[in-house]
């Protein structure tokens, strides 16, 4: 009997082991860095780049921005380096824009997020101004920025979630039961053997 308590104890060592080794390793890929940074003035043309803690797959990857006006404009995403996406922002209302983002991390688990900046539109003055006052030109209310901002982004595709059925850190379930069958039957044999003349 004392056997059996050495080898079982043996085993849920190894099983503690090897949960401890998989814990780390099923961290998924977040967003570490973006460039320029959240909030700031960007302008038509300027090129956003999100650096993330682990390489991306080059398929999937997706975003739009949405303006001060409600205008949503799909953006080309590409990939400088491999751990990183950017994508280049096209005219714009001037005001708050939101841009809404989803790329593959490369152990295929969708990552996906928003972020919010202000465009500053230049403006324009006529060469031949009139002496007399001008009247000036209307901005866009707060309003309209607020309600643009907080209206939700266009969601892509349903993101494939976890498994929860597979067991802690991705062990499957169907080797837990073997191990708690093969530990039984272990013990039944053990106790026959005790009992035996």
């Amino acid at each position: 009997m004392k056997r059996f308590s050495v080898i079982f104890a043996t085993v849920c060592a190894g099983l503690l082991v090897t949960l401890a080794v998989a814990t780390p390793a099923s961290a998924h890929t977040s967003l570490i860095d973006v460039t320029p940074e959240e909030g700031s003035t960007v302008a038509a043309g300027d090129a956003l780049t999100l650096t993330f803690s682990a390489d991306l797959l080059t398929i999937g990857a997706e975003a739009t921005v949405t303006d001060s006006a409600g205008t949503v404009s799909p953006l080309d995403v590409s990939f400088p380096t491999p751990a990183s996406a950017q994508m280049v922002l096209p005219d714009l209302a001037g005001g708050a824009v939101l841009v809404a983002w989803r790329v593959v991390a490369n152990d295929g688990h969708p990552v996906e997020g928003a972020l919010t900046f202000d465009v500053q539109v230049p403006t324009t003055t006529s060469a031949s101004a009139p002496t007399t006052a001008s009247t000036p030109t209307p901005t866009p209310s707060a309003i309209a920025v607020v309600t643009a901002v907080t209206s939700p982004p266009p969601t892509a595709s349903t993101p494939p979630t976890d498994d929860v059925g597979s067991g802690s850190a991705g062990f499957p379930v169907a080797l837990w039961f073997a191990i708690a069958a093969a530990m039984l039957a272990f013990g039944v044999v053990m106790l026959a053997r005790k009992r035996r003349p």
